[in-house]
């Protein structure tokens, strides 16, 4: 089976490689080698019965953090395992209880999971352990509301072992601990899985879940240890301390084998280059799709949403003809018959194809799936990682696809894999004392055991513990006598309290066929007013349905099979009010402030999309209730010399736009010129006229009939022109900024992202008609996540800098120009902090929404700089026109005659470069005036360019003679007579001018160099790759120096952040084509050796054989120009 797993991704991967049209667009390609166990004896401590059943599982060691776990149990001490998929979490428990229960059968255990569908699956692993002779001492069971009441009773008496969710626990345990008095009074073990997803208000319930659990497990005596297991996220042994409010030993050393991982980062290819609209999501999923599915891998594609887990599915059943039962939608919503019998499908391999949210994000056991695809980035990098350690089982191959979709920060982490590859993952943060959320819990305490009057709330002091007692008992909520708190009703609280949010209904799903109705789901209240409201058209299982109905009385939408060509989009609408600020900040420029604040939100209407265009058919008017939320927020607002200073600079966006006199002629005479046609897609006009699109947005001209140009005008349908627009952001700076804050929240303080909120407004009602950005916890009272923000208001305007400015390399085609945020940025953050540091000393060309700008309209405020690029393929230098003086950049010449810097992209200039170069650091005139570039490279800065003056770089006297003069020189040394068929010459070499100017070279002429970094052995802080270097073993060939800078980038990554290097290892491959046909290659790994030079692997490359069969030499002309285009497209893009 691993054989076959290994030959079939083998042969996929080795397809991507070769192919052109997939390789092109890997920005990342990723590979982590097979990782050994490390195991160890199980312990002689056990039970012998015990050590019986692992081995009949064929289970002889354990892996070192399993045994690290035992250890704990034996020294009563509460531990959490945060180690990675399928490493074994769960022996870490099921040994512990089944061995505690063979000694004492009298003891018992309590497991909780997050959802039943785990549940389940847990029962089975843990029933599959205990010894077969002992089934009788160890007497488990599930307990959830989908037991049959009949048998409840039973498990109450009997079971000694119980498997619940925490839903079971606040509605039908706890309340009833009385009849749990036998259970309660021997618990020796409280399990609780997947701790990383109980954050936010989740987590914050499940905190006073505790509280609760452990309130009454001192009331009966006992006092459990505590085991909880943790995907990968930042700080488990600290939320683990928050939620059981106790000393947590963390263990995350993983000792379990890993297989060969494949991770790839595919940023899909463009679909107009010069409106920078990319393949979309859905189509470049199902080409993958497409490969794994004929190629029988079995595959789990995870969605962020439980819409497009429906569009994902009904598109790629159609477009591939896959049958229903070998591809499946998984998501919350679906009965609970359907989630078992997708489980099971995937386990058993019939479905072959599973399109998931995140509920299968955690470890319900689907077996070992080979290929993950991730469809859009899913939030945080822990979710990340927990997804992509879905493929893969033990030493099986695996492979882990993220796809880029059009969002700028997807885009940004496509150009830079090593943002989320190399972070650290989130904080799980959680607030119990919650005010809604504790009083809640409080109730439902009080209500299984009466408050004494002394008594606190876990970590919650008695005195505070007192002040919310006595609001419930002014509320008519509780009885007070003496110094006890007593619940008064007959009703349970429990039955009220909602875990997963702050609103307890849901909205039952009934469809109504042929005078039938039929439960298909349900949802939560807050969802079902946009998603569920009449005429909503509804997505389940790839079936489509119309709302007729929504009774908000009852809790009940009845939908309608449909099968109407359009989905639905709500129009929604929000005022804020602030009722109180608690701590504000002000500078001259802008202030911050938090406080709490109120929303009030809308459904207004929807509108009618046609499925195939995203063309807008009409808008209908609904009446829904307003929903208030009182809750805490953190804005900040810009003042009068902010806007003042930008507007002065031509940075603010948030003016309407003026399209000048003659507008409607110009733009009639584009549409004519275009024929009617979107110029991307190819619709003609039939009923309404297609919009005319600005190529460089209007609003980064000050003169209109610049900007309306009309090689800058196309015609593009409303489908196409509202996707360029998404990508463009025009509306306004602030709108442009509060997109990218709003992306990186959630990745600060890792929440879901549904749990914060926020809107941008230039002229907000809340902060005295100043333009202001505003987010808030999406939760009555607040969790936390604002004053989080707040208080790291700072780093996050820098990392939100790092993603507007970050150099990237220039895809094809692409000029990466500044985002409006960049120019509001540059406004905004000099005065943010000291520690944002200075201005940029270079000017840069930064990431946009993926739109391309022309280098003419690129004017970079502050900097004095220019960002210039030209043609790669365009031959010499001189080769430009008068354009660029007359273009649209005409007048930011006029107006910025002192310009200090520029920028050109050096692909292709080949000999000019260097020329160029020294011209430009010689302070001459200059002229760059060439088109964009079809080849990324390096950006270069040649300091001190005057204002323009010739349209070729002036040369310093003499500089011809002496290049005639080296070339003499090199003449004589190759006097002597050779006579041959084929002469190839190799004067003698020797690093760059530079290099030896530099003091970076040693006798022999090269520059030394540390094996492990490339780092000079002369100079630190100083780099040196390529043929320069004294590389060890390694030939001086470009294949080997772009191994080199990867290499260096690695370790200078590291060295910046103060790590330890890590030991790299080394690659060379070079092909060649001797003949028509007949191809040969050499390839060698090279590794750093004990004396820290480098060296050759043995028997790791070698040669092709000079008689190997002629299939075999034509098939290295095949990889000859594979390996060509891959070492072009890894070096210089394109």
């Amino acid at each position: 089976m691993q054989t076959n797993s290994n030959f079939i991704l083998d042969d996929l991967l080795e397809f991507l490689r070769s192919d052109s049209s997939f390789y092109h667009n890997i920005a990342s390609w990723q590979e982590n080698l097979t990782k050994q166990p490390q195991l160890i004896d199980i312990p002689d401590h056990l039970h012998p019965a015990v050590r019986s059943s692992l081995y009949k599982r064929g289970i002889t060691h354990l892996y070192s953090h399993q045994v690290e776990a035992l250890d704990c149990c034996n020294q009563h001490q509460n531990f959490v395992i945060s180690t990675g998929t399928s490493s074994g979490k769960s022996l870490c428990y099921q040994v512990p209880i089944i061995n505690s229960i063979l000694e004492d059968e009298n003891s018992s255990a309590l497991l909780f999971f997050p959802t039943k569908a785990l549940t389940n699956d847990q029962l089975h692993g843990f029933a599959d352990l205990v010894p077969d002779d002992y089934r009788s001492a160890c007497r488990f069971a599930i307990f959830d509301g989908d037991t049959p009441q009949t048998e409840r009773k039973v498990i109450r008496k009997r079971a000694n072992v119980v498997f619940t969710n925490p839903d079971m626990l606040n509605l039908g345990i706890l309340p009833n601990h009385t009849l749990w008095e036998a259970f309660f009074s021997k618990l020796k073990f409280i399990v609780i899985d997947e701790i990383h997803i109980y954050r936010g208000v989740f987590g914050s319930h499940i905190a006073n879940l505790l509280r609760r659990i452990q309130r009454i497990c001192k009331f009966y005596g006992s006092n459990p240890i505590f085991i909880m297991t943790s995907a990968t996220i930042h700080n488990p042994g600290e939320l683990s301390k928050k939620l059981i409010e106790d000393d947590v030993v963390l263990i995350d050393k993983d000792g379990s084998p890993k297989g060969k991982r494949t991770f790839l980062v595919y940023n899909p290819p463009f679909i107009n280059e010069e409106l920078g609209i990319r393949e979309g999501l859905v189509t470049t999923a199902g080409k993958f799709l497409s490969l794994l599915y004929t190629r029988n891998i079995q595959t789990l594609v995870f969605c962020r949403t439980r819409k497009f887990v429906e569009i994902l599915k009904r598109e790629i059943s159609s477009v591939l003809g896959i049958p229903p039962k070998k591809i499946r939608g998984y998501r919350s919503g679906y009965l609970r018959a359907e989630r078992r019998e997708i489980e099971e499908g995937l386990k058993s391999g019939e479905v072959r194809i599973g399109i998931a949210t995140n509920a299968l994000e955690l470890g319900v056991d689907i077996g070992g799936v080979d290929a993950v695809l991730l469809p859009g980035y899913p939030g945080t990098i822990a979710a990340l990682v927990q997804r992509a350690g879905r493929a893969g089982r033990k030493l099986h191959p695996s492979l882990a696809v993220f796809i880029a979709s059009m969002n700028p920060l997807d885009q940004y982490l496509a150009k830079n894999p090593d943002y989320f590859l190399l972070q650290n993952p989130e904080d799980a943060l959680i607030n119990p004392d919650n005010p809604l959320i504790l009083l809640e819990h409080l109730q439902c305490a009080a209500a299984e055991l009466p408050f004494k009057g002394d008594e606190g709330f876990g970590g919650l002091g008695g005195e505070s513990t007192r002040v919310y007692l006595d609001f419930l008992v002014e509320s008519g909520v509780l009885y007070r006598s003496k110094d006890n708190y007593h619940w008064i009703s007959n009703d349970y609280p429990s039955q009220h309290v909602s875990l997963r949010n702050t609103a307890s209904a849901n909205i039952l799903l009934e469809c109504e066929e042929n005078g039938q109705r039929r439960v298909i789901g349900e949802i939560d209240y807050n969802s079902g007013l946009w998603m569920v409201h009449p005429g909503a058209i509804y997505l389940h299982d790839g079936e489509t349905y119309r709302v007729e109905t929504l009774d908000l009385e009852k809790n009940i939408a009845i939908l309608t099979p449909s099968h109407d060509d359009y989905l639905t989009e709500p129009v929604l609408s929000t005022e804020v009010e602030v009722i109180n600020i608690s701590q504000r900040s002000e500078c001259e420029i802008y202030q911050k402030m938090t406080g709490e604040i109120l929303v009030n939100s809308k459904v207004e209407g929807f509108k009618r999309l046609l499925w195939s265009t995203r063309d807008v058919i009409d808008q209908a008017d609904l009446e829904l209730p307003v929903t208030s939320l009182r809750t805490i927020g953190y804005w900040f607002t810009l003042e009068e010399k902010c806007i003042n200073k930008m507007r002065d600079e031509g940075s603010w966006r948030s003016d309407p736009n003026d399209y000048g006199d003659g507008w409607q002629l110009i733009r009639s005479r584009v549409r004519k010129r275009d024929h009617y046609t979107c110029q991307v897609c190819g619709r003609v006009e039939i009923d309404a006229e297609h919009p005319v699109h600005h190529k460089v947005p209007h609003k980064l001209f000050s003169d209109p009939a610049i900007a309306n140009t009309i090689s800058n005008l196309v015609t593009l349908c409303q489908s196409c022109h509202r996707l360029v627009e998404s990508q463009v952001r025009v509306r306004s700076a602030i709108s442009g900024l509060k997109f990218i804050l709003e992306s990186l929240s959630p990745l600060m303080v890792m929440c879901d992202t549904g749990d914060l909120a926020g809107f941008a407004d230039p002229s907000a009602k809340f902060a005295d008609k100043k333009p202001a950005i505003i987010f808030y916890d999406n939760i009555p009272a607040g969790i936390g996540f604002s004053e989080h923000l707040y208080q790291k208001f700072d780093e996050l305007l820098v990392n939100a800098r790092d993603v507007i400015e970050q150099p990237l390399d220039l895809g094809t085609g692409e000029i990466r120009g500044e985002r409006q945020p960049r120019l509001f940025a540059e406004a905004v953050l000099p005065a943010a902090s000291s520690q944002l540091g200075n201005d940029r000393v270079c000017p840069r060309v930064l990431p946009d929404d993926g739109v391309i700008d022309r280098f003419a309209r690129r004017f970079i405020p502050h900097q004095r700089c220019l960002a210039l690029v030209r043609d790669a393929n365009g031959g010499n230098i001189e080769g430009g026109t008068t354009r660029f003086f007359e273009s649209a950049a005409h007048h930011f010449l006029r107006s910025r005659p002192d310009l200090e810097r520029i920028m050109l992209h050096p692909a292709g200039l080949r000999v000019e470069l260097p020329e160029f170069l020294l011209a430009g650091a010689l302070g001459l005139q200059l002229r760059i005036e060439d088109d964009c570039p079809r080849r990324s490279g390096a950006l270069v800065d040649g300091k001190d360019v005057g204002h323009v003056a010739s349209s070729r770089p002036c040369l310093p006297d003499g500089y011809r003679e002496r290049r005639r003069e080296a070339l003499g020189r090199f003449a004589d040394q190759m006097a002597d007579e050779v006579k041959a068929d084929v002469i190839n010459i190799i004067p003698p070499q020797a690093a760059g001018k530079i290099a030896k100017d530099s003091g970076l070279t040693n006798e022999s002429g090269w520059c030394p160099v540390n094996g492990k970094t490339m780092e000079s052995s002369i100079a630190k802080g100083v780099h040196v790759i390529g043929d320069a270097s004294i590389a060890g073993a390694m030939p001086k060939s470009a294949y080997a120096a772009n191994s080199q800078a990867k290499v260096a980038a690695g370790a200078v990554v590291a060295m910046l952040g103060g790590k330890e290097p890590g030991v790299p290892s080394y690659l060379n491959t070079c092909y060649s084509i001797p003949a028509h046909n007949w191809g040969i290659s050499v390839a060698g790994v090279y590794k750093v050796g004990e004396d820290g030079k480098i060296a050759s692997v043995p028997n790791s490359g070698g040669v092709t054989p000079m008689d190997a069969p002629d299939w075999a030499h034509e098939r290295e002309v095949q990889y000859a120009y594979s390996w060509y285009d891959n070492i072009v497209k890894d070096s210089f893009g394109g």
